[in-house]
């Protein structure tokens, strides 16, 4: 917010009548902690991310474990089951469905199935798969 110029009002209505940055950071500031980031995957590559949110305070490294199966290491930050929740944009369009799961507090996996035999595979290439990760305290 910047304003050019004076602001006149009388001194009773002032607080009334103009925001200031700080009331519209305590409007704007969320409960939680948030990484939001997309994944893509090349054959039977370990699944690349492009971060578009962090303010968590930690990292995180993808791996492939297995086939359609990945983990999300963390560091800097501790996740607890009760206070951590994922979401997914749904996969990779109507071929696959990616699920994330809580492991521990320095992990979440991610299983990729396959819609129309709900086996794990590896097909996140091609359409980005978006997912949100929100730390409450």
């Amino acid at each position: 917010l910047q304003v050019a110029g004076t602001i006149s009002a009388s001194p009773a209505t002032t607080a009334n009548q103009v925001v200031v940055k700080s009331q519209l950071d305590a409007v704007a500031a969320r409960p939680y902690k948030a990484i939001v980031f997309s994944m893509t995957q090349t054959g039977t590559s370990t699944p690349t991310f492009n971060i578009y949110e962090n303010n968590s305070g930690g990292t995180f490294s993808l791996l492939r474990n297995a086939v359609g199966i990945s983990t999300a290491t963390f560091s800097g930050i501790s996740l607890s089951w009760s206070k951590t929740v994922i979401f997914v944009n749904g996969g990779n369009g109507p071929n696959s469905i990616l699920k994330a799961t809580y492991v521990n507090s320095t992990t979440i996996q991610f299983n990729n199935y396959a819609f129309n035999t709900a086996n794990l595979v590896d097909v996140l290439s091609g359409n980005e798969t978006f997912v949100e990760i929100r730390i409450y305290p």
